[in-house]
């Protein structure tokens, strides 16, 4: 759960359901990526029978080993039945994509892609892989899904998880979508421009204190740089990249004033 969907239930009494819970590494190469986000944000591999990356001695995100051919990183949302959320998800236009997740991890977790092919998780609100660590460099910073159509992705998410929305500009974008809770901002939506080379998809944005330093040792570790830096106005200093295994995630050195509403 990042540290603004922590604030929301803390302050509204929501709980955690419906709120971003942590977000999981599906790799192929469990050992390089250790190498790598160790490099890049200082984490450490927890090792045991559910594996995660931790920062000062406190869970940051979690990974597991994947078959599939993507890896990815999945952001995960606490549902109350990760059954019955999986089964609207497929009612609303979604499908199942448990191709992501460990036999193991069935009853307690699942993975769905929302009607333009994002991926996004679902899980118990006990999950063992909870974020502990929300706040400073190396943390989840914020979620959001990339749409070529924010009307259907809107729909689908409102009625899966009960969210609502608010539309604000965001230079250099037309554009933003800001998912609540109650009255609190957990998430985003980014309509995709017409000249982005891009396809839907969520994507995790981790904080740090310089970008430049960190795309630095990206390339240094073998990752990539997909683009940026972009200086988002009202946001941060952005940059996406991948990691050695395609792995996409967004790097955020982020604005003090900024609070989405």
């Amino acid at each position: 759960m990042s540290g603004r969907a922590r604030e929301l239930a803390q302050q509204e009494d929501l709980g955690t359901t419906g709120t971003f819970h942590t977000a999981l590494l599906h790799t192929r190469d469990v050992m390089s990526a250790a190498r790598f986000y160790g490099e890049v944000f200082g984490w450490q591999l927890q090792h045991g029978a559910t594996p995660s990356f931790t920062l000062r001695g406190q869970r940051v995100a979690g990974i597991r080993h994947t078959t599939a051919d993507d890896n990815l990183w999945v952001p995960y949302v606490a549902v109350d039945d990760v059954a019955a959320s999986a089964d609207a998800a497929v009612q609303a236009g979604g499908t199942i994509a448990n191709t992501w997740i460990d036999p193991q991890d069935a009853a307690r977790r699942s993975v769905i892609t929302d009607p333009e092919g994002a991926v996004v998780g679902l899980c118990t609100p006990d999950d063992d892989q909870a974020t502990a660590l929300t706040e400073g460099a190396g943390t989840i910073w914020w979620a959001e899904v990339l749409a070529q159509t924010p009307s259907v992705l809107q729909a689908f998410y409102t009625r899966l998880f009960r969210w609502h929305f608010t539309e604000q500009p965001l230079a250099p974008h037309p554009l933003y979508i800001v998912w609540k809770r109650g009255e609190k901002a957990i998430g985003g939506l980014l309509p995709i421009g017409e000249d982005w080379n891009t396809s839907p998809r969520w994507q995790v944005l981790f904080q740090v204190d310089d970008l430049d330093a960190s795309v630095t040792k990206v390339l240094a570790e073998g990752g990539t740089v997909e683009f940026g830096p972009l200086d988002v106005p009202r946001a941060g200093l952005l940059s996406s990249v991948r990691d050695p295994r395609g792995a996409r995630h967004v790097l955020v050195q982020p604005h003090l004033s900024y609070a989405p509403r």
